[in-house]
């Protein structure tokens, strides 16, 4: 389980002059990093898996190491007709300097998203809600600035109902922080917080060397580090949206209420002033309640990262572990097995000659010999059972017989799905294998 520090991390705690009525040009985001960090920490996924793929394969061409990865076809983005293109291409362009007017500086996770706008519904709706309401930045100010709203005075104060919903949303905000706050701090100190399980099933995994385990383990290191670089960046799109469906939510209230007054440091607010302060003082409030029920109700821990091992470990075959010094000195499989039985039961000759002929002629009828032996075993009906299911029947009554078939009928043997399929592949593929590019795929 992930741990984080026990106060609710929100903003810029830098003392940085503040005015409440130009909310929209002071937001901060959450945890800032500067251009610098912010540079360095996105691609150290990238320098990670690179470093490790320059170390352990310094052969390889620049172009082809292991951080070039091709980017798929992304499902829906068949070529179209030039005047669509530049019709689409306009469209995205003006929807980007739409949003670029909106946040200026850039510090929304949007940006990287924009153009999945048309396949993906969590972007559209995000864009959706930034753009019907554009005063507001889904990024929290530090806790400070939120306290000062705190002590407007709302006349005719909001319904408590309005708060079920905001308190969700903030909820899933705290999770979502707390989540991040540990992936950052564990991958800045090279912390694994997982080990990867690959399923690349090597045939005789106990006989590799030592130094190709351990190349392995720096390339599954760098793999989940670069894993969690990704996930502590993605996240920021769910914590700007959880914000911008809270601002949703409550203008929604306010749309269908009478404005209430809103009093702040002994004034009287009219007008959008008055708007946005009471915008602010519910956002506050949602906040602070959230963020005291959260801590009291989640075991929230204080973690020192620098301390921490990785949870990505060496694997070894057992007798590296028990005896290093003696490695295995045979090799043993099921097919080995089969074949070293029929040599001994001198079902397969060794015979120089008999090799030969039997080569030659498994070349010239491969297909009938493959289709031969991969054909799958019908199992034929066994006549003394059904005499005995018969006799068995016919001594009990007609209620019971019908429950006894009903059960024979769901015991019937199943055919072998796996047989059977691989038997069509190979009747279909059988007419034109050559047996000597098969052949190739071994030596």
């Amino acid at each position: 389980m992930f741990q984080a520090t026990p106060s609710i991390p929100v903003g810029n705690t830098q003392n940085d002059s503040y005015d409440m009525n130009e909310y929209s040009q002071r937001m901060t985001p959450l945890d800032p990093l500067d251009d610098d960090q912010d540079h360095m920490f996105r691609n150290v996924n990238s320098q990670a898996l690179s470093q490790v793929s320059q170390d352990l394969f310094p052969f390889q061409d620049s172009d082809r190491r292991l951080t070039h990865f091709p980017r798929g076809k992304r499902k829906g983005t068949e070529p179209i007709q030039s005047t669509q293109h530049n019709s689409a291409k306009k469209v995205m362009s003006d929807l980007e300097g739409t949003l670029k007017s909106i946040d200026k500086s850039l510090k929304l996770s949007i940006h990287e998203y924009v153009k999945d706008v048309d396949v993906d519904p969590l972007i559209k709706e995000y864009i959706d809600k930034l753009k019907k309401f554009p005063q507001f930045l889904p990024i929290l100010p530090d806790k400070e600035t939120l306290l000062k709203f705190l002590d407007c005075k709302i006349a005719n104060d909001v319904e408590p109902k309005l708060f079920e919903s905001l308190i969700q949303n903030m909820v899933a905000y705290f999770q979502t922080k707390y989540f991040q706050n540990n992936v950052k701090d564990a991958t800045e100190n090279d912390v694994a917080l997982f080990n990867p399980r690959y399923d690349l099933r090597f045939p005789h995994f106990n006989l590799l060397p030592n130094k190709v385990l351990e190349d392995l383990t720096k390339l599954r290191q760098a793999s989940v580090i670069m894993y969690q670089q990704r996930a502590h960046l993605g996240v920021n799109f769910q914590l700007e949206l959880f914000l911008l469906r809270m601002s949703t939510i409550i203008r929604k209230y306010l749309k269908h209420k009478t404005i209430p007054t809103c009093t702040c440091n002994g004034k009287d607010l009219i007008g959008k002033e008055n708007l946005h302060f009471i915008f602010m003082n519910i956002l506050s409030r949602t906040f602070f309640m959230g963020a005291r029920e959260f801590q009291l109700k989640f075991n929230v821990k204080v973690i020192d990262w620098t301390n921490m091992p990785t949870k990505v470990n060496l694997i070894l075959p057992y007798w590296r572990k028990s005896t290093p010094d003696s490695p295995p000195k045979s090799t043993k499989s099921r097919i080995g097995n089969e074949i070293s039985d029929a040599i001994i039961k001198q079902k397969i000759s060794c015979n120089t000659n008999n090799v030969k002929e039997k080569w030659e002629d498994f070349l010239t009828n491969y297909s009938s010999i493959i289709q031969k032996t991969t054909a799958p075993k019908v199992s034929g009906s066994n006549n003394s059972n059904k005499s005995h299911h018969s006799r068995k029947n016919n001594s009990k009554t007609s209620v019971k017989k019908s429950s006894h078939s009903r059960k024979s009928n769901s015991q019937k043997p199943k055919p072998n799905k796996k047989s059977v399929q691989s038997n069509t592949s190979t009747e279909a593929e059988a007419p034109n294998v050559n047996p000597n590019n098969i052949i190739n795929r071994m030596i």
